[in-house]
């Protein structure tokens, strides 16, 4: 290895260090958050994220199935479903903009959002 590689390689790890410490900031979670829960596209339920709806289970009934969300201090997250994979149940809590559940057998989604406008991280053209 000559000077050049050792200098190209200190600055890729330089880089893929600086990108990887931007994960590890905290990200401000969003006033007025909300759980929309859509089957079949549209919106059934709107969920506010505060404190007076956690610890609440919410049942849906969908194409032949049923499943429960409960809303905790961890988050947003299915509880029981009876479909025949039950991929929904093990999926993370969700607490930020953007993050969802799906159960594809049930047609169901819920993913927080927000009544406020989104701050842009990028612009890409």
């Amino acid at each position: 290895m000559n000077k050049t590689d050792v200098i190209i390689a200190f600055v890729i790890l330089v880089v893929a260090l600086g990108l990887g410490a931007t994960q590890l900031i905290p990200k401000k979670e969003p006033a007025h958050a909300y759980v929309s829960v859509q089957i079949d596209g549209k919106e059934v339920k709107k969920i506010p994220m505060d404190d007076a709806h956690r610890g609440k289970t919410y049942t849906f009934h969908a194409h032949g199935g049923t499943n429960k969300l409960i809303i905790d201090e961890k988050g947003a997250r299915m509880t029981e479903s009876d479909c025949p994979d039950g991929i929904c149940l093990n999926m993370a809590p969700i607490k930020r903009q953007g993050e969802m559940i799906v159960c594809l057998p049930h047609r169901i989604i819920a993913e927080i959002k927000s009544d406020e406008t989104p701050t842009m991280d990028l612009l890409l053209r």
